[in-house]
């Protein structure tokens, strides 16, 4: 499956080539960590109040997951810092940078070396059978990131507004990507092996109810998924 239209206008899977193995099987996209990524375009969507982003996955392995970014592939111009998300799994830690800019949050990264980046200490990490559920809220209005794990809210911090907006989070002529992110002082492009069973990219900020609603709804939903497969 290369570009399938049936997962929504602007959305397109690449990486995947007939036979390798990898790709939507029923259950989940599994990526295969060295080219398998999703694009999104927003296209006429205004994303200028924040976004909500959940991400339910397992990754036995333990490697890192590059959960979502803000990505311009080979760009023509030098490199600057983007939006991007990921999860590291041996220290169980979702790092998110917004842009270049100083984070002035509370969330520390290496005792507060690197600014543009904040952290969240998750107690779960996706190595497990059922892997993990992760929900991470952008409030641009009010300046706020949120986090729940498995629906449940685990933390929120306060952000400068200009951090927020530089790295082209409401860029929509800049496409989003699932399992790559690109980042670095140089440009390096990093790729998820993950087995993704749902994600979802909302142009608001959920509420606690809503997010504790859908956590519960994708959750029975795939396990009926591989209980169908497994009969």
């Amino acid at each position: 499956m290369g570009d399938s239209k049936s997962w929504g206008e602007g959305v397109t899977l690449y990486g995947v080539e007939e036979g390798d193995g990898y790709g939507w099987n029923g259950t989940e996209f599994k990526f295969d960590g060295k080219n398998d990524y999703i694009e999104v375009y927003t296209d006429g969507v205004n994303t200028d109040s924040g976004i909500t982003f959940e991400f339910y996955c397992s990754a036995p392995n333990g490697k890192d997951i590059y959960m979502l970014g803000k990505t311009i592939r080979n760009p023509e111009v030098t490199w600057t810092n983007r939006f991007r998300m990921q999860f590291f799994q041996s220290i169980k830690s979702l790092r998110c940078c917004m842009s270049g800019l100083d984070s002035m949050s509370d969330w520390k990264v290496n005792n507060g070396y690197q600014k543009h980046w904040i952290a969240k200490s998750v107690a779960e990490n996706f190595q497990g059978e059922d892997g993990g559920y992760i929900t991470v809220t952008a409030d641009i209005k009010n300046n706020k990131v949120g986090v729940y794990w498995n629906g449940e809210f685990i933390g929120e911090t306060t952000c400068s507004h200009d951090w927020m907006v530089n790295g082209g989070l409401t860029d929509s002529s800049i496409p989003f990507t699932v399992g790559l992110v690109i980042g670095g002082n140089n440009y390096t492009e990093s790729f998820s092996e993950i087995n993704l069973y749902a994600c979802r990219l909302y142009n608001k900020v959920l509420t606690s109810e809503e997010i504790k609603d859908n956590y519960n709804k994708t959750v029975t939903y795939h396990n009926v998924l591989v209980q169908q497969e497994n009969k």
